[in-house]
């Protein structure tokens, strides 16, 4: 059997019979730095040069393998990444939006559900409702014993309308409420259960 690990501590030796082989990826230097940028160009549609990616983030980082997917996956202009801890927070706001971002124009229904949100609740709103949203799911798993039992539209309308019905003195309307709930399950991708009327989502 082979375990592979993407983390340098994903394995400890404790676990590990005395026959086992335990082999460690050695850390990326600059020429295999170099290969995977440029092997990678096309499916990240990036245009990186290991110049640029020096000048942001530490060759001990970029040695990395699964940092440097996660700095090239989430790379923006104005986007920090000189610590690990900014690394994972660029990653994770990359995939909180990512699956939004670029079908906004493309889609006008998921396009009007951001910018009411956002006229209530300001920059950002639709992101935090994501997060919201994420937060209840995962509540709802550990209240069902890790059953993945899924949401109904009417609980993204609700878990929306609770949160953003009573900001600053407004709120949405209805009406707002329920292009708000389309946009968010469009955005995510939702999933639906099996032989029920419910949704799930199609990453945990």
């Amino acid at each position: 059997k082979l375990v592979l690990a993407t983390r340098p501590y994903g394995i400890e030796r404790t676990w590990l019979q005395p026959s086992d082989l335990l082999l460690s990826i050695q850390p990326f230097r600059r020429p295999r730095i170099v290969q995977w940028l440029e092997r990678t160009a096309s499916a990240f549609q990036h245009e990186l040069t290991v110049d640029v990616l020096f000048s942001r983030l530490s060759v001990e980082l970029a040695g990395t393998p699964i940092l440097l997917l996660m700095a090239v996956y989430s790379w923006a202009e104005d986007q920090e990444m000189g610590s690990r801890a900014a690394l994972y927070s660029a990653f994770f706001q990359k995939l909180a939006s990512g699956k939004w971002l670029g079908v906004q124009e493309a889609h006008p229904v998921v396009s009007i559900g951001i910018v009411r949100l956002e006229e209530v609740a300001g920059v950002g709103a639709f992101r935090q409702a994501l997060a919201v949203l994420a937060w209840n799911q995962l509540i709802a798993i550990q209240a069902n014993r890790s059953e993945d039992r899924g949401l109904t539209t009417a609980d993204v309308a609700s878990i929306v309308r609770g949160r953003f019905c009573r900001v600053a003195g407004a709120g949405l309307t209805d009406q707002q409420v329920e292009e708000v709930t389309k946009s968010i399950v469009l955005s995510l991708f939702f999933r639906r259960g099996e032989s029920v009327d419910r949704l799930r989502f199609s990453h945990q």
